[in-house]
């Protein structure tokens, strides 16, 4: 999926997905909420760590 059907999708900016994958973002919970769901998977395995 795009960064435009990703944002699309969860009704918020491309220039928020962007700063989300970059870390850069402080998003609401509102926010995580949407792009897990426009992602099909749920806020757990977006705020998990990839380290």
């Amino acid at each position: 999926m795009t960064q435009e059907a990703t944002a699309s999708a969860a009704g918020v900016s491309v220039q928020m997905i962007r700063r989300l994958e970059a870390g850069t973002a402080n998003p609401t919970l509102g926010t995580l909420h949407a792009v897990a769901g426009a992602l099909d998977t749920n806020m757990v395995v977006l705020l998990q760590s990839t380290v």
